[in-house]
């Protein structure tokens, strides 16, 4: 990120992206559906805007970012569909960046939770799944992954 830049980190969490992209002068700000967790982020980075928000209903304008940042939204409502209101909300030529588990969803709830989902579900995979609902609105994808490979980060420009 670079100084000005306007920054919705989805699903922020704890705060940690909104507060790394502040700290590098960004305008940031974090948004996350549990009120415990943004309690958490505003007393950890008290310089950084935070809200309640529903990943699926934005409270922002379209195109009110230049940048839009989500961790973990995608394997926590299991709905890659989730990406589309993150889309309207950044700018033409605006960047959306998703990290997401390449892992089967809820296996840090424990192997129970997770073999149960496996069993009902199989094992979706979110990272194609993501792309497929990104590609009609943003060019460029580019596909990483970390932590030996359990982690896939897709970032691409809104078109």
């Amino acid at each position: 990120t670079s100084t000005g830049v306007r920054l919705l980190d989805v699903c922020t969490g704890p705060g940690y992206g909104a507060a790394a992209a502040t700290q590098r002068g960004a305008l940031a700000f974090g948004m996350d559906f549990s009120a415990p967790m943004i309690a958490q982020a505003r007393r950890q980075y008290p310089g950084v805007p935070f809200l309640v928000g529903d990943a699926e209903e934005f409270p922002f304008a379209p195109a009110s970012f230049d940048a839009v940042l989500s961790t973990y939204v995608v394997s926590t409502l299991l709905d890659e569909n989730v990406v589309l209101p993150m889309v309207d909300a950044v700018k033409p030529g605006g960047r959306i960046v998703v990290a997401d588990d390449n892992l089967p969803p809820g296996w840090y709830v424990g192997p129970g939770h997770m073999l149960r989902n496996f069993w009902r579900h199989g094992w979706p995979d979110l990272k194609r799944a993501t792309i497929r609902a990104l590609e009609p609105f943003v060019q460029h994808i580019e596909v990483a992954f970390c932590h030996y490979g359990m982690i896939f980060i897709i970032a691409g420009t809104r078109r």
